[in-house]
């Protein structure tokens, strides 16, 4: 078990990049894509984020449920952050991170700075965490920037903990599916905080820095 310890960063909004990348070997080995996803008659294309190409799709049954983010009266489809098996057409969809109708998509300035981004709803909390530190929001207080220790446990599951200026906070991130309580946006991971004595569930995603494990 390998612990990685990093130091302070108030990371505020930061500068964006091209969301068209080739993503980190994860077990599939695809090429991470984004853009918006819409179904056509003759099957689900997308048109990515940067260069506008429209590229045909094709799913597997088991993302059946994240699917329906773009056929649920959506006319005009909904973003998608997925990884593709490039080299053959329709491209197969080998992952799907997420899926969404409202919210940040292409234009979203801090993706390909992220390792993790972790958020919840009642009370609303959001956690965006990089290799130098991570950031908590809540409304109406000021973000509280830690360093923090990060675990790799079995199953895919993730800890993240920190106990700095008085202050303690664990999260795990889970590969279970979720959808935002608010939005109805489908992610593949879910994430449990603790904090202040109290546990906050929500959603989670991987950004562009996250390393994937072989």
């Amino acid at each position: 078990m390998k612990l990685r310890v990093f130091t302070i960063f108030f990371c505020g909004l930061l500068l964006g990049g091209c969301q068209l990348f080739r993503g980190q070997a994860d077990a599939m080995s695809g090429e991470r894509l984004q853009g918006q996803l819409v179904q056509t008659s003759t099957g689900w294309q997308l048109t990515t984020c940067n260069s506008e190409t429209q590229l045909p799709l094709e799913f597997s049954g088991q993302w059946a449920e994240a699917l329906e983010q773009c056929t649920l009266e959506q006319s005009s489809g909904c973003f998608a952050d997925l990884e593709i098996k490039p080299g053959q057409e329709p491209a197969q969809v080998t992952h799907v991170h997420r899926m969404q109708t409202e919210g940040r998509s292409c234009d979203d300035a801090e993706f390909t700075h992220l390792q993790i981004r972790a958020s919840g709803n009642e009370p609303f909390w959001n956690i965006r965490l990089n290799s130098q530190g991570l950031v908590l929001q809540q409304p109406g207080q000021p973000a509280i920037a830690l360093p923090y220790i990060q675990e790799q446990l079995g199953n895919g599951l993730q800890y993240i903990s920190s106990q700095a200026d008085h202050q303690a906070l664990q999260l795990w991130i889970s590969e279970q599916p979720c959808t935002d309580s608010m939005s109805g946006a489908w992610h593949a991971l879910s994430a449990r905080l603790e904090w202040q004595g109290q546990t906050l569930h929500g959603c989670a995603y991987y950004g562009a820095q996250h390393t994937f494990s072989p």
